[in-house]
């Protein structure tokens, strides 16, 4: 089942949750009360009805208050019913839109009161850059933490017979397969995926005994999978310099059983050792 996509919101519209601006007011001053302000517009907006083409063109873009907005309006007020402009504002409180000279409704932007600086970015609009920058703070921060406190990363644990070695991806824009035999202890990320059904593992990047020196010599990343083209790319993003990946790990070839049926079963040690798990 696919994942609906994130609504986008314009740049009017983005005012109301951007929770920054709707938080700047006066500071609680030392008698325990904040000083009263007037209510802060933040834009004002027309269109025209019935039609309504602002809220449609920025609907159409991928603006779900805007669509709503001219889904209500639209409801409330059919075209044979009347024809006229729209009007309205947005400010701290409380939003009116009017359709001239009647208004239609209002809408509440509800400030929560948040003791800790920290509560406030759970009311934000999720990001929808994975690798934003402040996606990828907070991620190596909570791998850190995770490896600092409840699962320290053990130094004196084996590593894979081959990894990917990406450290030179992003200068290079290519990555090899390495023997890590007589090399020391490395961290790497172990990658968890399904492979899909059997007409899409067909398509699987491989390592056989025919194509292993070519591994080993340096490949392009547009020869992967998606998924494993993404996790190359996110390893690059944390820093991390190998990647494990079972179909590029275990020899795959019906020539290479034996490889297979010796390594396959070192896939327990390879997950519990991995720095991190990459789970698509």
């Amino acid at each position: 089942m696919s994942t609906p996509p994130i609504s986008q919101l314009c740049k009017n519209c983005s005012h109301v949750l951007d929770i920054d601006l709707l938080l700047d007011r006066n500071p609680i001053n030392n008698k325990g009360y904040r000083p009263y302000e007037t209510s802060k517009i933040l834009y004002r907006f027309e269109d025209t009805c019935p039609e309504l083409p602002g809220f449609a063109t920025s609907g159409d873009s991928g603006c779900g208050l805007c669509k709503l907005i001219r889904e209500t309006l639209a409801s409330q007020y059919p075209s044979t019913e009347y024809k006229g402009s729209v009007t309205g504002w947005v400010s701290r409180s409380v939003t009116p839109i009017h359709v001239e000279p009647r208004k239609v409704f209002d809408y509440t932007v509800i400030l929560l009161p948040c003791s800790e600086d920290d509560s406030i970015p759970f009311l934000r609009a999720p990001l929808t850059e994975v690798l934003s920058d402040q996606t990828l703070n907070f991620t190596k921060n909570s791998i850190a933490h995770c490896a600092s406190t409840c699962h320290p990363w053990e130094p004196s644990g084996s590593t894979p017979a081959r990894l990917l070695d990406i450290g030179e991806y992003k200068a290079k824009g290519c990555i090899k397969l390495i023997q890590t035999e007589g090399l020391p202890r490395v961290k790497y990320a172990a990658l968890s995926y399904c492979w899909g059904n059997a007409e899409d593992a067909a398509y699987q990047p491989e390592t056989n005994s025919a194509n292993l020196s070519e591994r080993l010599g340096g490949f392009v990343i547009d020869a992967m999978s998606p998924v494993v083209r993404d996790a190359i790319i996110t390893c690059e993003a944390l820093d991390m310099s190998y990647l494990w990946v079972d179909a590029l790990y275990i020899l795959q070839g019906k020539a290479d059983i034996a490889d297979w049926e010796m390594e396959s079963q070192k896939m327990n040690d390879i997950f519990r050792n991995a720095y991190v798990t990459l789970c698509p």
